[in-house]
């Protein structure tokens, strides 16, 4: 997980997931130093959640109904998203 750079203070999941979703900047609780996703971390998540659910939608689904295909790859894309925490980096932007 990661943590702030100026004071170590660690980030929650929950705080780090929600900043993921829309790539957005993340301030310290106890410093109130920002973050920013960096780059290659931008592109982590999208290899995390995005591609498996478009490879399985539109290419390995093995399921004749439409509405089941869509149905696991949502789920397939929210069990990525879940990960992403945990594959990301923040740089700091400034203190």
């Amino acid at each position: 997980m990661t943590s702030c750079d100026c004071c170590n203070t660690k980030f929650t999941w929950w705080k780090l997931l929600k900043k993921n979703s829309f790539y957005g900047s993340l301030k310290c609780r106890i410093c109130g130093c920002k973050h920013r996703i960096d780059f290659a971390s931008r592109f982590s998540v999208t290899l995390v959640s995005v591609v498996p659910f478009m490879l399985f939608g539109l290419i390995l689904s093995p399921f004749e109904s439409i509405f089941l295909t869509i149905l696991v790859a949502l789920l397939i894309f929210i069990l990525g998203m879940l990960l992403t925490p945990f594959v990301v980096n923040y740089k700091l932007t400034r203190r």
